[in-house]
């Protein structure tokens, strides 16, 4: 299982926007798609604005990013006038280093998502460092295998200020020293995704205490599959006080004590997914159920140490309707949902880990 983060877009938006340079809900039909690119480069020809490019799924976003290049013309600053703010490539095929050099050169990039475009490597993040330092809010990476800690530290060092959400789920290639970077220099960062991230707990440490004040605004934290983070390293997430949204699923080592310190400092929690962290009980939990009254949603799935005593303090202490989706499959659990649901009236996922 890989976790990805897509791009916040205007629910109200439709596939009417796909020739105005807005972004649709949803990624765009053939026949939209074509209209976007042809819109795209007719503004660039035109030398107007078109904030907006979404490419996501396209089977050759290379060769329309080659369309729109060519339109705009020379000199390569010639791009500076579409004032591109957001680029959504993601999924879509055809698409190297080279395309997002030259779109980079816009300097005017917000929002970049090239989850799971394939060929995208450190030439492309050096170019989006070094045109858009002033501009860059957003960056995801998801299943990217090509980047490197010497291009995303690069990156960090220069975008960090500005950098609200950095989504690395699946960037096998990096390591401490990516973490390193986030925590000296991310000031501002609300959403970091390390999904199957080799981070220890010496970076973990570094992202927790940090100072740069991170601690203030990181609200969303996915550590699912990090397989090299330790009970001392679980402890340090209790520094991120305004945590909502906490994903530990497959964390082996993580404790009772430690999840008890997270609880007790990470009040705010609403959603927290302990799948298969195999080393907690009836103890830890509880104590997240007590401490965490606004939890809408909580996985326990294949914890066979949590029993009926984490329903009990789950109805004694979660606000009324709060909780909508709880997963306790292979838990001593009682998994009537008849039942559950009494206990928790807005309940209506039972599923959450696939």
């Amino acid at each position: 299982r890989m976790t990805r983060t897509v791009t916040r877009v205007d629910p109200a938006a439709s596939s009417d926007a796909a020739g105005t340079g807005c972004v649709p809900a949803a990624p765009l039909s053939p026949d939209a798609m074509e209209a976007h690119v042809a819109a795209a480069c007719d503004a660039a020809r035109d030398g107007t604005s078109f904030e907006f490019l979404d490419l996501r799924g396209h089977p050759n976003a290379g060769a329309a990013i080659d369309a729109i290049v060519a339109a705009l013309g020379t000199p390569s600053s010639n791009s500076k006038r579409l004032g591109l703010k957001s680029l959504n490539l993601e999924f879509a095929m055809q698409v190297t280093d080279a395309h997002i050099v030259k779109l980079a050169q816009c300097g005017t990039l917000v929002d970049v998502n090239v989850n799971a475009t394939s060929a995208v490597g450190d030439l492309a993040l050096n170019a989006l460092a070094n045109e858009n330092a002033n501009t860059l809010q957003s960056l995801q990476l998801y299943w990217n295998v090509r980047v490197t800690d010497t291009a995303l530290v690069g990156l960090i060092e220069k975008c960090g200020a500005r950098l609200k959400l950095l989504n690395l789920s699946g960037c096998k290639r990096l390591t401490d020293l990516t973490a390193e970077a986030i925590g000296s220099h991310c000031a501002q960062i609300e959403h970091l995704d390390c999904t199957r991230l080799e981070f220890t707990n010496h970076g973990l440490s570094k992202i927790c205490v940090s100072p740069t004040g991170l601690q203030k605004t990181l609200h969303t934290l996915n550590l699912y599959a990090t397989p090299l983070l330790g009970k001392r390293g679980f402890r340090q997430i209790a520094a991120l006080e305004n945590l909502t949204w906490l994903d530990l699923c497959g964390a082996q080592q993580l404790t009772d004590d430690a999840l008890g310190e997270i609880a007790d400092a990470c009040v705010l929690l609403r959603y927290l997914n302990l799948s298969w962290c195999l080393a907690v009980t009836d103890v830890g939990v509880t104590k997240v159920c007590k401490q965490c009254p606004g939890l809408e949603l909580l996985s326990v799935h294949g914890n066979r140490h949590v029993s009926d005593a984490v329903i009990t303090a789950l109805h004694e202490h979660n606000n009324p309707g709060s909780l909508h989706t709880l997963d306790i499959r292979g838990c001593g659990v009682d998994q009537n949902r008849g039942v559950l649901v009494k206990k928790f009236p807005n309940l209506t996922e039972f599923v959450h880990h696939t």
